[in-house]
C-alpha cells in the first residue's frame, strides 16, 4: 500500500544496518510502484550484500511488470561488479524483465555476462539472450552449449536455442543437434525437447539442411541402442513434429516394446489427429499416466480438426464425460478443464460436472473440484442446477473452492458473495501431534534420502516449518515415502517427488496450512508443491539452481546439506529407497 511504501522509501536512504537494508528492498520489489523504482534503481548500496539484494528488488520489479531504462542502467553496473554474488543477481534480474525493448541495448552486458566466471550468471545471462533471439547472439550461445563446463549452462543454452530460426545446417542447428549426445542426460533431453520447439518453424521453411541434419539425428536416437528410453521416447516426441509420415511407424513399435507407462505416455504426445480412434481408446487405460496423456491429446486433436470437421467435439465429448466419472483425479481435472470449453459444452456435459462437483471431497480432490467449478461458470443447460451446485460448493470447507464458487455465481448471476468465503480452510485431518514430533526431534533434525541415483541429505527447518516438518517427519518414519517415484523433472529448475501415485496426483490423505519463513529458494532448497495456499500435502521438490521467484510463494521445510550431485543426476521414475530422520 501507499504508506507502506513511502515508510519504505524513507528508510532505504538512511538505513545503516545491512540486513535490515536487504529486506527493505525485498518489500519494495514485491510491492513497490514505478515511482519506488525510481528510487531504488538511483540507491548505491555500499556494501556487496546491499548490492545483490538491489539487484533482486530490481528483479522482482521485473517479475511484476514494473522496469525502466533507470532501472536497467544500474543493473548494467551492478553486473560488472567485483562480487560474482552480485553478477549472478544482476543477470538473474535481466532474465525477469519482461519487457524485451528495455533489455536489448544490453546486449554487450549480457553477452559479458554469458562469459562470467560464475555458472548462475551464465545459466541466467543465456536465458535473457535466448528470450531477446538477437542473431549476433546465436554463436555466443552455441558455444556456451557446445564447450561450457557446467551442465546448468548448457542446459540454459540449449533451451535458448531453441527458439531461433533454423533454416540451414547452421552452426546453432549443428550445436543442438550435436547437444543430443551431451554426457549429461538432462542435457541431452533439454536439446531433444528444442528440437521439438524448433522443428514447427523450421518445416515452413522445407526439407533444407537443418531439416535434414535434425531428421537424421533424432532416427538415430530413436532407434535405440546406448540411448535411454526417456531420450528414445523424447526423439520421438520431436521426430513427430519434425517429420510426423516418418514417426509413426516408429512410435508405434515403440509403444509396442515399452510397458513403462511413463514411456507410453510420453509416446502418445506424439500422436496426431490422425491418430483420434487411438486417442479415444488410450483415454480409458487402466493406468493413469496413460489415460490423461491420451486425454491431453484428445483435446489437443479435436481442436486442431473441429474446422473442418464438424463431428469431432461430438466424439470427444462422451470420452471426456466418461473420464470425469471415472474418478481418477489426473482424468478427472483434465476432463473438467476441456468440458468448460465452448468446443465441448452442452448439457450432458453439464450433468456430469454437476454430479462431480457433488462427488469430490476436501481436501484430497480440491484440485479437479476447483476445475469443475471453473467449467460451471459458463456452463449451459438448467441454470437453476448450475447455481444451486455452485451455492453448495460457495459453503465449502477449502477456501479456494469457496473462492471460485463465489467467482462462479457473480459471473454467472450479478451477485457478489465473497463475504461467504471463509477466511482460510477448516478442513483439516493430519493424524499426528505436531508438536509431540518436534520436541523429540532435537535441535538440529536431518532427513536421509537414499534414491536409486544416491543419497541425499536434508537438514530440516522446524523452526521456518513446524507443521510441514513434522508431517515429513511422521510420513518418513511410516515408510510412507520409500519406493516412490520421482515424477517431475525440469532441468535447471526442480526435481519433484513424494507421490504415493506417482503422476503427481496423490497425497497422505489430509492438507497443510501453508508455511511461509524468511528462508529463500538457493541452490538445494526443499519446498512443498501445492495447488494453492493450504493445499501442501507430502509432495515435495528440490531445487537445482537459484529459484527465487519461488520465494514467499512456498513452504521451505529443508536445504540440502550432502549429494547435490545426485539431485542433478535424478530423472523420472528414479525412486526414494527409504527416508529416514535422526
Amino acid at each position: 500500500d501507499s504508506l507502506g511504501q513511502m515508510a519504505l522509501v524513507s528508510r532505504i536512504g538512511v538505513e545503516r544496518d545491512s540486513v535490515a537494508l536487504g529486506r527493505e528492498l525485498e518489500a519494495l520489489g514485491r510491492i513497490g510502484s514505478p515511482t519506488a523504482l525510481r528510487t531504488v534503481a538511483t540507491l548505491r548500496p555500499a556494501t556487496t550484500w546491499g548490492n545483490g539484494q538491489q539487484a533482486m528488488a530490481l528483479a522482482r520489479f521485473g517479475m511484476r511488470r514494473v522496469s525502466s531504462p533507470e532501472a536497467v542502467a544500474r543493473l548494467s553496473e551492478l553486473a560488472a561488479n567485483p562480487s560474482g554474488d552480485v553478477r549472478w543477481r544482476a543477470a538473474y534480474a535481466f532474465s525477469r524483465i519482461t519487457d524485451p525493448a528495455l533489455i536489448r541495448p544490453q546486449l554487450g552486458t549480457l553477452s559479458r555476462l554469458a562469459l562470467d566466471r560464475r555458472e548462475e550468471a551464465r545459466m541466467f545471462a543465456l536465458g535473457a539472450l535466448g528470450r531477446l533471439k538477437e542473431v549476433a547472439s546465436l554463436g555466443l550461445i552455441a558455444e556456451r552449449l557446445r564447450l561450457d563446463p557446467a551442465a546448468t549452462v548448457r542446459i540454459a543454452a540449449a533451451r535458448a536455442l531453441s527458439g531461433y530460426e533454423m533454416k540451414s545446417n547452421s552452426d546453432p542447428a549443428r550445436a543442438l543437434a550435436g547437444a543430443v549426445a551431451d554426457r549429461v542426460e538432462s542435457v541431452s533431453l533439454t536439446a531433444l525437447d528444442g528440437i521439438a520447439a524448433a522443428a514447427p518453424k523450421l518445416k515452413a521453411f522445407g526439407r533444407g539442411q537443418g531439416f535434414h541434419l535434425f531428421d537424421s539425428t533424432l532416427v538415430a536416437v530413436a532407434s535405440g541402442g546406448r540411448w535411454t528410453e526417456r531420450q528414445v521416447a523424447s526423439a520421438l516426441v520431436a521426430l513427430a513434429a519434425l517429420d510426423p509420415d516418418r514417426a509413426a511407424s516408429l512410435v508405434d513399435a515403440r509403444m509396442l516394446q515399452t510397458t513403462d507407462p511413463r514411456i507410453r505416455a510420453r509416446l502418445i504426445g506424439a500422436w496426431g489427429a490422425d491418430r483420434l480412434p487411438g486417442l479415444i481408446g488410450a483415454a480409458a487405460d487402466s493406468n493413469s499416466l496413460v489415460a490423461t496423456a491420451a486425454l491431453d491429446g484428445l483435446v489437443t486433436a479435436t481442436k486442431a480438426i473441429a474446422a473442418t470437421d464438424a463431428g469431432a467435439s461430438a466424439r470427444a465429448r462422451p470420452v471426456l464425460i466418461a473420464a470425469l466419472d471415472r474418478g481418477d483425479l489426473a482424468g478427472m481435472t483434465t476432463a473438467a478443464t476441456a468440458l468448460g470449453d465452448s468446443l465441448f459444452r452442452d448439457p450432458t456435459a453439464t450433468a456430469a460436472l454437476i454430479r462431480a462437483a457433488d462427488r469430490l471431497q476436501v481436501p484430497d480432490d480440491v484440485e479437479p473440484l476447483v476445475e469443475v467449478v471453473k467449467s460451471l461458470t459458463a456452463a449451459v443447460g438448467d441454470s437453476g442446477r448450475i447455481n444451486a451446485a455452485l451455492e453448495r460448493q460457495l459453503r465449502s470447507a477449502d477456501r479456494t473452492v469457496a473462492l471460485t464458487a463465489a467467482g462462479a455465481i457473480k459471473a454467472r448471476t450479478g451477485r457478489d458473495v465473497s463475504r461467504q468465503v471463509p477466511t482460510r480452510s477448516t478442513v483439516r485431518s493430519q493424524p499426528d501431534d505436531p508438536l509431540a514430533i518436534l520436541s523429540a526431534l532435537g535441535p538440529q533434525p536431518v532427513a536421509t534420502l537414499v534414491t536409486t541415483k544416491g543419497t541425499i541429505t536434508l537438514a530440516l527447518d522446524p523452526a521456518g516449518a513446524p507443521t510441514t516438518t513434522a508431517s515429513f517427519v511422521a510420513l518418513a518414519r511410516k515408510g510412507f515415502y520409500d519406493g516412490t517415484t520421482f515424477h517431475r523433472v525440469v532441468p535447471d529448475f526442480v526435481v519433484q517427488g513424494g507421490d504415493p501415485r506417482g503422476d503427481g496426483w496423490g497425497g497422505p490423505g489430509y492438507a497443510l496450512r501453508t508455511e511461509i519463513s524468511e528462508a529463500g529458494y538457493d541452490r538445494g532448497a526443499v519446498g512443498m508443491a501445492s495447488a494453492g495456499k493450504d493445499t501442501e500435502g507430502s509432495q515435495f521438490f528440490i531445487t537445482h539452481v537459484p529459484t527465487p521467484h519461488l520465494d514467499g510463494r512456498y513452504t521451505i521445510f529443508a536445504h540440502v546439506t550432502s549429494g547435490f550431485e545426485v539431485v542433478d543426476q535424478l530423472q523420472i521414475g528414479d525412486r526414494i529407497v527409504r527416508v529416514t530422520v535422526r
